[in-house]
């Protein structure tokens, strides 16, 4: 056993609050990406990207898109990078660990705005109401939610400029008008969402 005169010059050497400050940046880093992540698994999210893709013909990019889907909506839940700037949701000290959380290395020039945006398209083409809708199912028979316990919350982006859709009309699935803005800028275009826990 080391006595106490020893075991005190070991200690007076090592600076306790820098070392917990360290593991805490290793351990806590991106702790809410891989909770959201691993969330997104549980119920399935990923698999039901995979499933569409395979039964539609979809060729698998070198990031598979379920992957993106991922990487996107953890972003989403964890600060919200802009598509253009998302990889820095993935940068820090240490670089996410892409490798083991996807088993493949990503390198970070890949997470761009023209991939992000295939992925919307992809989506757009999938019908998003029903991906919405299987993954509420699948979040709520996977945790128990009740009908009785969901809220909604909404907010609201703002826009501006021309929105189209690929045939050329202004009538479209989203609606972008005028109203209450919860950014107060009652003089702009808005999107509104409805979140809902």
């Amino acid at each position: 056993m080391m006595d106490n005169k020893k075991q005190d010059s070991v200690f007076d050497k090592i600076d306790l609050l820098e070392m917990t400050k360290h593991l805490e940046e290793q351990a806590h880093g991106y702790g809410r990406i891989d909770l959201v992540i691993e969330i997104l698994r549980k119920i399935k999210f990923d698999q039901i990207i995979k499933d569409w893709c395979r039964e539609n013909g979809k060729h698998e990019p070198d990031i598979p898109y379920e992957v993106i889907g991922l990487l996107m909506m953890a972003n989403l839940m964890n600060g919200q990078e802009p598509l253009y700037n998302i990889f820095n949701a993935f940068t820090g000290k240490n670089n996410y660990d892409f490798k083991g959380t996807f088993g493949m290395d990503i390198p970070l020039e890949k997470l761009n705005d023209d991939r992000f945006g295939n992925f919307l398209d992809l989506i757009q083409e999938m019908n998003p109401r029903e991906l919405f809708t299987q993954v509420m199912v699948r979040s709520m028979t996977t945790y128990g939610i009740k009908l009785t316990d969901i809220n909604y919350d909404t907010t609201s982006k703002i826009m501006w400029g021309e929105y189209e859709t690929p045939s050329g009309s202004q009538v479209s699935t989203i609606d972008i008008g005028f109203g209450h803005s919860k950014q107060k800028r009652s003089d702009k275009k808005q999107l509104k969402m409805f979140p809902e826990a």
